[in-house]
């Protein structure tokens, strides 16, 4: 089927012998590779002689009808943006003509970079070949193969980059295959460039970042490079042989706008200045339409950092040795003996005098004296009052101990509040949300957005260490890789609290520039490692597990409940039906004793 896009094609009824060639070459490259590519071919006729129509006419003409060709003439301005122009034919008759060309067919947006393309160039010389290349190879279009009389037969050149050590860049026409006039003498028409960048320098562009990204002064006053992302580079470097440069920036990653404007490092990457960024970066949609970006390495949880809950004060701990059921239970018996002794005095005279003796004449006083375990002055005459008053003076002896050892502990302990455990109790508790502008857009739609404080990143410190302060007001959106890390440095002096809250992962990515040549090499190389579990051990090794998981705010003694003071109990009610019996048996045998000394 031949689907004319623009363009005219003018037929010839005699064909060459060597257009013919050309023709049936480029036919047995699409029928071998092409058609399992895409199944459609885009033709760009790019030629003054009119002899160079029969390749065009050959090459339609004898393909199977069931590849679809969209064929654009030198005549054509505009490129339809429609066609998915992933494999492409490039007929030329001059180095003037491709180069006119070539402005125009970089500008199409459709145009993929890491596309495979043919060019037909029958009387090219070598260096015409070179510098073809180098204009290709300049914009990162490396998938070339062109098409040329060698020596009475066709051969195929293309370039390699990185071909010797050291030499870089590299467009010099290499001879590949041949076609003797029936068939190739290898099916292999696009070699692999990049398994082997033969330690070419790549420049990295980065900024400190911890853990991600650090440098320290070594021996010789030489800068050592380290972090979690830096080990996932250079594990790179080594499978692929290139040497990362890196460069140092102040003003950390940069934004992209809309607009296609840029600053910090993110300029840098769009100004070609550098050709890759690592550092912390996530996946965004604002950087992916003007970068390239590898597949996600990791995924970064985005943890919110809160102040800690605030002190106890000293007088707030005098209630903490007993549970709150165990504080009910003591006030009620303090209120039902007092209300017991009130109502008896005033109201049962002879009552009174049984429980506490009509000799005591301040028996609230006493009462108080016992509960503070302080000296009775006076006590009762009567047994049974005194036995009360023994009891009473067993338990409260009992309660004071434990009160008192607990509350000794408690006093030797920084006791905090419980930590805000949610979004909702932040926004209830008035908080600020401190967002850097590059997450921003990740707030979005999320109840704290009316709440936001958008920072730069040479803030994010600073509004980090004011979450130390139990009345900061404030919560920090912040990596959690970074936060475990810091507290891992500073964990004998200060730990950032971290809400239980889960917000949202991000995924982590390198930045290069766009359409950059190693990107797909890269993406491959990182699946691999993932799959190895290699980038988890690199990422992971920089955070201990200890400091991975939240401790509890409130750490120290515990309450004492019920079920705590129930053995002290038990034992004291033990010792009462002992006593009693003992009592019993006493009064029995003083009785039966005077009865046998009367007789």
């Amino acid at each position: 089927m031949l689907k004319v896009v623009c363009g005219e094609i003018q037929i010839e009824v005699e064909v060459k012998i060597e257009e013919k060639n050309f023709s049936s070459a480029t036919v047995e490259i699409i029928r071998t590779f092409f058609v399992h590519e895409s199944s459609n071919i885009n033709i760009f006729a790019i030629y003054e002689k009119h002899s160079m129509n029969d390749i065009l006419i050959g090459i339609i003409s004898s393909t199977d009808s069931s590849t679809t060709f969209s064929i654009t003439s030198s005549d054509d301005n505009i490129f339809h943006e429609a066609i998915d122009k992933k494999v492409a034919i490039i007929i030329v008759d001059t180095l003037t003509s491709f180069t006119k060309f070539q402005d125009t067919f970089l500008s199409c947006k459709k145009i993929a970079k890491n596309g495979f393309f043919l060019i037909i160039f029958p009387n090219a010389t070598s260096q015409d070949l070179k510098k073809m290349f180098l204009l290709l190879w300049e914009n990162f279009i490396y998938n070339v193969a062109s098409l040329t009389i060698d020596e009475n037969l066709i051969g195929m050149f293309t370039f390699f980059p990185f071909s010797q050590k050291l030499h870089c860049n590299n467009a010099f026409a290499v001879k590949i295959n041949e076609y003797n006039g029936q068939h190739w003498m290898s099916e292999k028409f696009y070699p692999e460039k990049f398994k082997d960048l033969k330690a070419c320098q790549i420049r990295v562009g980065t900024f400190e970042t911890e853990p991600s990204v650090m440098r320290k002064v070594v021996n010789d006053n030489k800068t050592k490079v380290y972090g979690s992302e830096v080990d996932v580079l250079l594990g790179m470097s080594d499978l692929m042989n290139f040497t990362p440069i890196f460069h140092f920036y102040i003003k950390s990653s940069g934004d992209i706008y809309e607009n296609g404007t840029s600053t910090g490092l993110m300029n840098k990457l769009m100004r070609k200045k550098e050709d890759v960024v690592i550092g912390f970066l996530s996946l965004m949609y604002s950087r992916a339409k003007f970068l390239s970006a590898t597949t996600a390495f990791t995924y970064e949880p985005l943890a919110i950092v809160i102040p800690p809950g605030g002190y106890f004060t000293a007088f707030e701990k005098l209630y903490f040795p007993f549970s709150t059921f165990v504080w009910i239970l003591l006030i009620l018996m303090l209120i039902a003996t007092i209300f017991v002794v009130l109502i008896t005095r005033l109201c049962f005279n002879n009552l009174y005098a049984f429980l506490v003796g009509d000799n005591i004449k301040t028996p609230l006083l006493n009462f108080f004296l016992i509960v503070y375990g302080l000296a009775q002055h006076q006590l009762p005459k009567r047994n049974f009052a005194r036995y009360l008053i023994m009891n009473l003076m067993l338990f409260f002896l009992i309660i004071r101990n434990y009160y008192q050892g607990v509350m000794f502990q408690f006093l030797q302990t920084e006791l905090r509040r419980p930590d805000i455990a949610s979004i909702d109790e932040l926004i209830k508790e008035d908080f600020n949300f401190y967002v850097y502008k590059t997450l921003e857009s990740r707030t979005k739609g999320h109840p704290f957005y009316n709440r936001r404080v958008v920072i730069e990143m040479n803030e994010i410190e600073k509004i980090r260490n004011k979450t130390l302060n139990p009345k900061f007001k404030g919560a920090l959106f912040n990596y959690m890789t970074q936060v475990f890390y810091l507290n891992q440095l500073n964990y004998k002096e200060f730990s950032y609290r971290i809400c239980k809250e889960k917000f949202l992962s991000n995924p982590m990515v390198f930045y290069f520039q766009k359409d950059f040549y190693l990107v797909n090499e890269f993406n491959d190389k990182m699946n691999d490692l993932k799959e190895n579990g290699l980038i988890n051990l690199w990422i992971s090794k920089y955070v201990d597990k200890r400091f991975t998981n939240q401790k509890e705010t409130l750490v120290g003694a515990l309450p004492l409940n019920v079920h705590h003071l129930l053995a002290i109990f038990e034992l004291w009610i033990g010792g009462l039906v002992i006593s009693f019996i003992i009592f019993i048996l006493e009064h029995s045998t003083v009785k039966h004793f005077k009865l046998f000394l009367s007789r």
